[in-house]
């Protein structure tokens, strides 16, 4: 998706900031922590920008709230939901894979939910673009649970679908490949049984 230079500089450097932070040498718990206040932290540097414009054209506040406020906040979401994820981990390697294969139906129920959202946002379609992400027309109010930042002074009513999307798109990744790492040991772990019982 092409973002303006001024958005695209700031993402960038988002992006390298979280990749920095999941390099540390820390618990995967405190690396998705710090990633998480990086994201929040540019999504505060964000909206100041968007903000510290008085007058967008319709366009250019569609293209903010369908595609680049989302793909800064984002982040916020994944980083909430895979760190929520880590702490409730069960102890042994067949309940670490059945917990992930229960995890791995989010991405499912949240599509399954939104369905005909997901399917005109990835249609490319836009007659429904100003009802959708401009914010003179947002007249909802936002659930608790989609209050995960502070912007009700920046938001359109469905930006924090295409949020949920980004994010929940991101953490299937995530589980797809603890659910691929977690099948491998379990596998050799009754491998290692087998050969123990046969000696």
């Amino acid at each position: 998706m092409y973002m303006h230079p001024k958005w695209e500089i700031l993402y960038t450097e988002m992006l390298a900031d979280i990749e920095r932070c999941k390099k540390m040498e820390l618990p995967e718990t405190e690396r998705t922590e710090s990633c998480y206040r990086v994201s929040v932290n540019y999504w505060f540097r964000e909206k100041e920008l968007f903000m510290s414009r008085v007058i967008y054209d319709d366009m250019e506040e569609i293209t903010f709230f369908k595609t680049v406020k989302p793909q800064f906040t984002c982040y916020i979401e994944y980083y909430l939901v895979l760190n929520q994820g880590l702490l409730f981990i069960p102890g042994t390697s067949e309940e670490r894979l059945l917990y992930w294969q229960e995890e791995a139906k989010r991405h499912q129920r949240f599509c399954d939910r939104h369905a005909d959202f997901i399917r005109y946002y990835e249609s490319s379609k836009t007659d429904q673009d100003a009802n959708y992400f401009l914010q003179r027309n947002n007249r909802n109010v936002a659930m608790p649970q989609e209050r995960i930042y502070e912007d009700a002074d920046c938001r359109s009513s469905h930006d924090h679908l295409v949020r949920g999307l980004f994010a929940n798109r991101m953490y299937h990744e995530y589980v797809l490949e603890k659910i691929r790492q977690l099948q491998d040991t379990v596998k050799n772990d009754e491998e290692f049984l087998r050969q123990k019982v046969k000696d």
